[in-house]
C-alpha cells in the first residue's frame, strides 16, 4: 500500500511539474509589463513581467505587448518577430546608454510572413548628461538590420543622445517600410534618421516628425523613396535632408515642412530627386544645394527667405491637384 501512495505522489508531481513548464513556456497574444512586475511571472494583466525583454519571449509571432505603468527597460532589446510594442500614456522608457536601444532583425520565414513591427508611446535615450557635448550616449536608437523587415512604424515617441537616432542598412530582400508619425529625435552626433539599402528600395513616410541638434537630420541613400509632410527639421547647422543616389534612385516629395537653424536645409546628389510643396526653409546658410545632375521641383509655393544664400529651386515647377 505505501507502495502504491508513493508512486501515485510521484505521479501526480510530475504531472504538475511538466503543467508548470508548459505553462512557463506558453507564448501568448498580448503580453504585459509593469515597473512593479517580476520576469517570473507569465506576463498576463494581473501578474505581469518587469521588462521588455522577458515578455517578448513570452508574446506570440505578431502579438502585443502593453505597458501597464512606468517602467524602464535597460537596452539592447533583439526583435526577431513580428510584434506591437505600445506605452502609450504610461512612460515606458528604454535606456541604452554605450549601446543599441532597439535591434530589428525578422528573417523570412512562412511562420512570420507579415514581418512588421510598431513601436508606440515610448521615450528611447542614450542617457548621456549633457547631450552631444559629452560625446555618444548609446550607438543608435533603432536600428534595422540584416533581413530587417518588410515595414517598421515608430509612433508617438521620442529619441534622444544617440550616434544615429533610426539607423536602416538592411538586406531585406523585399522592399520595406519606415513609417514615422508625431516622433522627436534630437541630440544625435551623427544623423537623426540614416537609410542605406543596400539591395532593395526603403519607403519612408513621415508625418508630424522633429529632428533637431543632429548634423543631419535626414540621410537619404541609394534608393529611399517616400513622402515627408508636416514636419521640422533643424537647429543644428548642418543639414537638413542629404538626398544621395549611386545605383538606385533616390526619390523623396517634401510638404509643409520647416528647415531653420541649418548650414544647408535641403543636399541633393547627382541622379536623386526632391519635390517640395509649401515648405518654409529660413535662417540657414544654404536654402537648398545640388550637385550637377541632382534635382529640387517646386510647387511654386514654398517660403525661401532669410537664408544666407537663398538658392532657388534647380528643376521643374508642378502643379498640385
Amino acid at each position: 500500500m505505501n507502495k502504491l501512495r508513493a508512486t501515485a505522489n510521484a505521479a501526480v508531481i510530475m504531472l504538475f511539474v511538466l503543467a508548470s513548464a508548459s505553462f512557463v513556456r506558453a507564448q501568448e497574444t498580448r503580453t504585459w509589463v509593469s515597473g512593479n512586475g517580476n520576469d517570473l511571472n507569465p506576463c498576463t494583466r494581473a501578474l505581469p513581467c518587469k521588462t521588455l525583454v522577458n515578455a517578448l519571449s513570452r508574446t506570440v509571432v505578431g502579438g502585443e505587448i502593453d505597458v501597464l505603468d512606468p517602467v524602464s527597460t535597460n537596452g539592447p532589446i533583439f526583435i526577431n518577430k513580428s510584434v506591437t510594442i505600445d506605452g502609450t500614456g504610461s512612460f515606458g522608457s528604454i535606456l541604452a546608454s554605450g549601446t543599441t536601444a532597439l535591434n530589428i532583425n525578422i528573417p523570412v520565414s512562412t511562420s512570420d510572413p507579415l514581418r512588421v513591427v510598431r513601436i508606440r508611446g515610448f521615450s528611447i535615450n542614450g542617457a548621456t548628461s549633457c547631450g552631444p557635448a559629452c560625446g555618444t550616449g548609446g550607438i543608435i536608437g533603432v536600428n534595422v538590420y540584416g533581413a530587417g523587415a518588410n515595414a517598421v512604424y515608430v509612433e508617438d515617441s521620442v529619441i534622444d543622445n544617440f550616434s544615429n537616432g533610426i539607423n536602416v542598412v538592411s538586406t531585406s530582400p523585399t522592399a520595406s517600410d519606415l513609417h514615422l508619425r508625431n516622433v522627436t529625435i534630437r541630440n544625435c552626433t551623427n544623423a537623426g534618421v540614416i537609410i542605406r539599402p543596400s539591395m532593395n528600395v526603403v519607403v519612408l513616410a513621415f508625418d508630424n516628425v522633429n529632428i533637431t541638434r543632429s548634423p543631419v537630420a535626414l540621410n537619404v541613400q541609394n534608393g529611399g523613396r517616400g513622402a515627408i509632410t508636416r514636419s521640422y527639421f533643424g537647429n543644428s547647422g548642418g543639414f537638413g535632408i542629404m538626398a544621395a543616389s549611386v545605383s538606385i534612385l533616390t526619390d523623396l516629395s517634401v510638404s509643409e515642412t520647416t528647415f531653420t537653424g541649418l548650414g544647408t536645409g535641403i543636399w541633393v546628389s547627382t541622379n536623386a530627386h526632391v519635390r517640395i510643396a509649401r515648405c518654409v526653409i529660413t535662417g540657414n546658410t544654404y536654402s537648398l544645394a545640388y550637385e550637377t545632375g541632382g534635382l529640387v521641383d517646386t510647387g511654386l509655393n514654398n517660403s525661401i527667405m532669410g537664408n544666407a544664400l537663398n538658392r532657388a529651386p534647380n528643376g521643374s515647377p508642378f502643379t498640385q491637384q
